[in-house]
């Protein structure tokens, strides 16, 4: 209202610029919490040149996803002005998805302007055409993965420069061009420049932003300068045909520069990825690809099916002329040969109606990228590859409902009710949707249930159920991606990860290199497994395979690193370590590593600083927090080693970092909550050896020996061969003095370990057995087992000390003596050595005096 209390009219195009854009905004209000999720992970969250840790010129040289053009595995897309945004938005916002959300849902909400008011005053289509046509766009459901999900902004930003383009294109026209009789002038030509350089932008957004060139040319041709009808007459066309010079010269020059980019090479995809692309039959490709190309459609039109991902099964190849989807291929043709064939009528005519044309146009034109007409590309459909398109299919549906309401104006009331019916059905399947992308395992459950027989759908939920640690369901989930597709390499090797059969998980990591001879990661953990198997040979040849492939991966640096580690070469160890650092100094598995290379060599704190900093660096690095419990419960730090295990819980109810807090409450005294803990283990994981040893240990340290024999026989039921087991048994029985049965055990213990060649295990087994025998005094037996001891360990002063014992019982005096020597050249102050000798001394004096 103005100050003279007349109301001030607000033109009409304003007005539904404001009602789309108002709906726009209200329909992905409830995105704004959303986290990130699926692609979000790599193209923003692990992306060094979003996140900060590459420098800032690495964007141009790199591609969407943080790799360089330069390298074979490169996906090609070079989308540098949307990385840029990125990067601007994780530094404003350190890093919170909130931020990209609010970005995402204000760009939505200006294309949503732009494109209403490209519909109004560009087009100049009808105010209730625009009207229709923008309140469509602003809430249609197919637009909620560019917009809820974060790496979606491509296809805005490229959206929001394509309409720029062709504003500037279309305003550097003469005006009136509708009645002219011949090409209009170029009335400014800044503004073809102007719009030759927002083409340039939309193109380094997303790939097919240059698909505005061509919209600008045909549009200009068929609609402003009417080629069909001035066609005959140099003098009529030239002004269009300067404008097409230029602006073709212009695409060429693009086109070059992205071939340039690219090193002339074509991304890499796996069949997988678009199974009809690596079909042999051209019959399969064609009809699969024209029923796709109606399935887009389809998806436009009814949204009511709408995934993350359409890849593996979720569309079957089309393998018969018989089959019935060749009928919505056929309808689908028939509506674009009408469509086309009156758009042809309407440019031949003076008076033509430019709605059909511009529809047609802007629907067609950007989707030709990712139809596989000109190259195959690497999904079967993608919902938010729609979003640029959809502008052509909203245009086409809003001038359809504008002649509804013409033709049939005495139904104007039922069109309308039908037509707010639509918008609100759309709305609320947007705002629903919205949730879908609210978390990952929200968007995971909802493809799962969405598409039960897409094998890719089942391996990314599989994915994101192995990272919070529900690692059983996990692997229900990767044995049905390989039940539906068995050719998936990236889940035989992670099913292999999570099996505890050794022999189980090298078969699937043998069959990911069966299908993909190069899958690094397949690579990595069949050699880490066979090095730990003992096969160094053939592990280290896999290892080293991948570093010829990427001399940069730091998995396989760390692999180098913990084996030099294993096989005690530090020096050589700690050099890969900090080479695994130098290439990422964030990487939480290189911290975690380094943490135990300190861990082992004895610098409790310096490990802590690195287990701390591993898990800070990635909150799911769950492991680093036990490691860093158990070194703070060596350093005597209770209480934060239980506040530090307490919270990898929060995380992952882990096995291992229960069975450490439950060892950590026994040292502290808190028997109950102990034994509380283990019975919790044994709930989860009936089967698991390790803290079902502990367990034992911890009860027969209560003096509960017959509770612990026990659990020691369920465990040696299920393995008779765990020689952990068996000595714990040992350990048990001679509590209980059963000093017989216990050397039973603790003899096919030692043969095991004496296969295993491990000769600090060994040296424990024989002392102990040698003890076993000492207290049932068989002597003899007791003194070979201790010198079996010495001679893997010469300078055991604990086995010299009962040596001399036995000997100085036997009255092998100078024996005893030699041995009470050695204990006493170690350790001067010790006290048993220096009371026997002093006995031994005093019985030779009496010797000697009688």
């Amino acid at each position: 209202m103005a100050d003279n209390g007349k109301y001030i009219k607000i033109p009409e195009k304003y007005v539904i610029c404001i009602l789309a854009a108002s709906a726009a905004f209200v329909c992905y209000l409830n995105s704004l919490n959303g986290d990130f999720v699926h692609d979000d992970l790599f193209a923003i969250k692990n992306n060094g040149d979003v996140n900060g840790r590459n420098p800032l010129w690495s964007l141009w040289e790199n591609d969407f996803w943080g790799r360089p053009m330069a390298d074979p595995r490169s996906h090609k897309s070079y989308r540098p002005f949307t990385v840029l945004s990125f990067r601007i938005n994780f530094h404003l916002g350190q890093g919170s998805p909130y931020g990209f959300h609010v970005v995402n849902v204000c760009l939505h909400t200006l294309m949503t302007i732009l494109f209403t008011y490209v519909c109004q005053t560009t087009l100049r289509l009808p105010a209730q055409c625009g009207l229709i046509s923008g309140l469509i766009f602003a809430v249609h459901p197919i637009h909620t993965e560019a917009v809820s999900g974060i790496v979606g902004r491509a296809d805005v930003m490229a959206s929001i420069f394509f309409m720029l383009s062709f504003i500037a294109y279309v305003r550097s026209v003469e005006p009136g061009w509708p009645w002219f009789r011949h090409a209009p002038a170029t009335r400014h030509w800044v503004l073809v420049i102007l719009s030759v350089s927002m083409a340039t932008v939309s193109m380094l957004c997303k790939e097919q932003g240059i698909m505005v060139l061509p919209v600008c040319i045909l549009y200009d041709a068929v609609v402003c300068s009417r080629i069909l009808l001035n066609y005959r007459s140099w003098y009529k066309m030239k002004p269009f045909l300067l404008r097409f010079i230029f602006v073709s010269i212009v695409g060429l020059t693009l086109l070059s520069f992205r071939f340039w980019i690219m090193r002339g090479q074509l991304p890499k995809f796996l069949p997988q990825d678009n199974p009809a692309s690596f079909s042999s039959s051209f019959f399969i490709r064609v009809f699969t690809y024209g029923f796709v190309w109606f399935f887009n459609v389809w998806l436009l039109l009814f949204p009511s099916q709408l995934c993350y991902d359409w890849q593996i099964g979720s569309i079957p190849l089309v393998e018969s002329l018989m089959d019935a989807r060749n009928l919505a291929t056929v309808l689908l043709a028939i509506v674009l040969f009408l469509l086309l064939l009156k758009s042809w009528r309407e440019a031949k005519s003076e008076d033509s109606d430019v709605a059909v044309v511009p529809g047609l146009l802007f629907y067609t034109l950007p989707i030709i990228p990712a139809s596989n007409l000109l190259f195959p590309v690497g999904f079967v459909v993608a919902e938010r590859v729609l979003y640029l398109p959809s502008v052509g299919f909203c245009i086409l549906v809003g001038y359809g409902a504008h002649l509804l309401f013409e033709r049939f104006s005495h139904m104007k009331k039922i069109i309308f009710a039908l037509v707010v019916y639509c918008l609100v059905v759309m709305a609320a399947k947007t705002i629903s949707q919205n949730q879908v992308w609210r978390t990952r395992e929200t968007l995971f459950v909802s493809g799962v249930r969405t598409l039960p027989h897409n094998a890719k759908i089942h391996y990314n939920y599989a994915n994101y159920l192995k990272d919070t640690g529900q690692l059983n369901t996990a692997k229900i989930h990767y044995e049905t991606a390989i039940r539906l597709y068995q050719d998936l390499p990236s889940a035989h090797n992670n099913l292999g990860t999570l099996l505890n059969d050794t022999m189980a998980a090298e078969f699937h990591y043998e069959a990911a290199l069966r299908i993909n001879p190069d899958h690094r990661g397949a690579l990595i953990n069949l050699g880490s497994s066979l090095i730990k198997r003992g096969k160094r040979h053939r592990g280290q040849e896999l290892i080293d395979r991948v570093l010829d492939l990427d001399p940069e991966n730091v998995e396989a640096i760390i692999v180098k690193a913990w084996v030099s580690m294993e096989e005690g070469n530090w020096t050589v160890a700690g050099q890969f370590f900090q080479r695994a650092l130098e290439r990422d100094p964030m990487n939480s598995e290189a911290l975690y590593y380094y943490g135990k290379y300190w861990h082992q060599r004895g610098d409790l704190e310096r490990a802590v600083k690195l287990y701390r900093k591993a898990f800070l660096t990635d909150s799911r690095q769950w492991l680093a927090m036990v490691s860093a419990g158990d070194a703070l419960k060596q350093l005597g730090k209770y209480h934060e080693a239980e506040e530090i295990l307490s919270r990898s819980l929060m995380i992952s109810r882990s096995i291992q970092a229960m069975d450490s807090l439950g060892l950590l409450y026994f040292r502290l005294g808190r028997v109950s909550d102990s034994i509380n803990m283990y019975k919790e283990i044994q709930t989860l994981d009936p089967d698991n050896a390790q803290s079902l040893l502990h367990f034992a240990q911890i009860l027969g340290n209560m003096g509960e020996s017959e509770r612990a024999e026990e659990v020691l026989t369920e465990i040696l039921q299920k393995n008779p061969q765990n020689p952990d087991a068996m000595v714990q048994m040992s350990n048990v029985l001679g509590q209980q003095n059963k000093h017989n049965q216990a050397l039973n055990y603790l003899r096919d213990a030692i043969k095991i370990t004496q296969r295993e060649n491990n000769r600090n295990k060994l040296e424990i087994l024989l002392f102990q057995q040698a003890s076993h025998y000492k207290d049932l005094k068989r002597y003899d037996e007791a003194l070979q087992s201790y010198n079996e001891t010495i001679k893997i360990n010469p300078m055991k002063k604990e086995a010299h000390l009962n040596i001399g014992a036995i000997f100085h019982l036997q009255r092998h005096y100078t024996k005893a003596k030699y041995h009470y020597g050695i204990v006493l050249k170690q350790d001067p102050e010790n006290r048993l050595a220096k009371e026997n000798l002093a006995k031994l001394i005093n019985i030779e004096k009496k010797q000697t005096q009688t």
